[in-house]
């Protein structure tokens, strides 16, 4: 047989077997030890800090949560469905949302989870006004971020609701055109990054676009000239002289006055606060963050009174017309002076009347001052008050000879209500520290480096490169060494709740 032909020396596979060491897979080296060593103790930590959060009660289950609310929703804390909805998230941007979304949207919801949404309905139950003005009719729809993308909750009671983090905005406004439905080549809307000047062609942030080159207002005042002592030019070769208390009513004079006691023949030295006064002086945190407007009667008749003197009938006359009134309430009031002048002359008695005799005042076709007052010399006080007071600050306009039958008004001043549309400033944060000059430079009276004397077009408001003087990592002002928070929030609101925006 075959099996006879085999060699009797030659190993069978059990001999094989018997010679290789198996004992080597039981074997424990300090890599396979490791491993049991950290999944015993991950295991344990796991299960201890589960069973900590069912048996702990409130401490324990306040650290599913990093920080208790902010204060203005404190109300809220410990009552979650307040904001929450079962395995919704508050915003589209949250982590794992496209994971709860798709493992719990065909468990618990029959229709598409929209996060965006389910946080507006949260807030606006209390938020409504804030919910329903839109950021910008020009912002793509998919881009409009949810309340809690901003909004971030649980970080403490101190917490700033309103100081998202500059990535909420700069998110978009980096490649701001990425996220407009239209965009203007002409006049594209620049980029920002950050707040900070450079004079590189694509700075992080654009100059103040709100701010026109030159104050085009149909006004003529000039800050410098006010400023200095007595109102008056150095070189004015005039003989009136600088204007002086004496030279004010008696019962305006007491403002102008920097110390009690002084003599009427003092040249009056006005400063900014003469004309410019905050907006509010009580505990509000609004108080004094914009400048009330200014008043004719407050602040410049005192200097600037609507006089009109003459003579007529050979009596000395003098009139004081109100500020802002019509061309034709103006010749009115014009009439009414001459004939109260008139008065000791038409005073008499007068004829005993017939019955058609026209009586003024109640004919029609009759005005008493008009038939009283001298109407050339109406006309001539009109135009001596027009060109000797009126043009001193009113733009020039044509003054017909038929002023009685077509009365030209001045237009009304184009003050600007605020001057950074797009952003919001607060005097009264500055105000401890900083001068009125180190903004507002051009108004100085004094002649200096960079100034234009008397210049009446000059925007007095200061652009970028003045605020990152001190709103920057590092301050290089020279009053201001600290650090001023420089963050969009700190000058700008998302939600735009007028035409003005914050």
């Amino acid at each position: 047989m075959k099996a006879n032909n085999i060699p009797s020396n030659r190993e069978s596979s059990k001999q094989r077997a018997l010679r290789i060491g198996l004992s080597y897979l039981a074997r424990s080296d300090a890599f396979v030890r490791s491993k049991f060593f950290w999944a015993a103790v991950c295991s344990f930590l796991a299960v201890a800090y589960l069973g900590w959060i069912v048996v702990g009660s409130e401490p324990a289950v306040a650290q599913l949560s990093p920080a208790p609310l902010a204060a203005v929703h404190a109300r809220s804390n410990g009552r979650c469905a307040d904001c929450h909805l079962d395995y919704v998230p508050l915003g589209a941007n949250s982590h794992g949302v496209s994971l709860l979304t798709s493992a719990f949207n065909g468990f618990q919801h029959s229709q598409t989870i929209d996060a965006n949404k389910i946080s507006q309905a949260s807030c606006s139950s209390c938020h409504e006004r804030h919910v329903v003005t839109p950021h910008n009719p020009n912002q793509r729809p998919d881009d409009v971020a949810s309340c809690a993308s901003c909004h971030a909750e649980h970080r403490g009671h101190a917490a700033q609701l309103t100081r998202p983090d500059d990535q909420s905005c700069t998110i978009c406004h980096a490649d701001i055109a990425a996220h407009q439905l239209r965009t203007d080549p002409t006049n594209p809307l620049p980029n920002v990054s950050h707040f900070a000047c450079s004079s590189a062609a694509n700075p992080p942030h654009p100059k103040f676009r709100s701010l026109p080159k030159t104050d085009d207002n149909q006004f003529k005042f000039n800050h410098q000239l006010h400023l200095r002592l007595g109102q008056w030019p150095n070189n004015s070769s005039e003989s009136k002289g600088p204007w002086t208390l004496g030279r004010i009513a008696a019962e305006l004079r007491e403002q102008y006055q920097t110390s009690p006691g002084q003599p009427d023949t003092t040249a009056v030295q006005l400063d900014c606060a003469s004309c410019h006064q905050p907006d509010r002086n009580g505990p509000s945190p609004q108080s004094g963050k914009y400048m009330q407007p200014v008043r004719f009667e407050q602040h410049c008749q005192a200097c600037h009174p609507l006089d009109v003197a003459s003579v007529a009938s050979g009596k000395p006359l003098n009139l004081n017309i109100r500020h802002g009134l019509k061309q034709d309430e103006i010749r009115e009031a014009l009439f009414a002076g001459l004939v109260k002048h008139q008065a000791g002359e038409t005073a008499q008695s007068l004829p005993h009347l017939s019955p058609n005799t026209p009586i003024p005042g109640k004919t029609p076709g009759n005005n008493l001052a008009q038939n009283l007052a001298d109407q050339s010399q109406t006309i001539a006080l009109q135009t001596k008050l027009y060109n000797d007071t009126c043009l001193k600050c009113h733009t020039e306009q044509e003054f017909p000879p038929k002023i009685l039958h077509e009365p030209i008004d001045f237009p009304p001043p184009k003050f600007p209500d605020r001057w950074l549309l797009q952003a919001r400033f607060d005097h009264g944060a500055h105000r401890d520290w900083a001068k009125c000059s180190d903004c507002h430079a051009a108004a100085d009276a004094q002649p200096g480096e960079g100034k234009t004397q008397l210049d009446d077009s000059q925007v007095m408001i200061p652009n970028i490169d003045n605020c990152v003087q001190c709103h920057a990592p590092t301050s290089t002002h020279s009053h201001f060494r600290s650090s001023a928070r420089f963050d969009c929030a700190e000058c700008h609101r998302y939600h735009d709740h007028s035409a003005g925006k914050q």
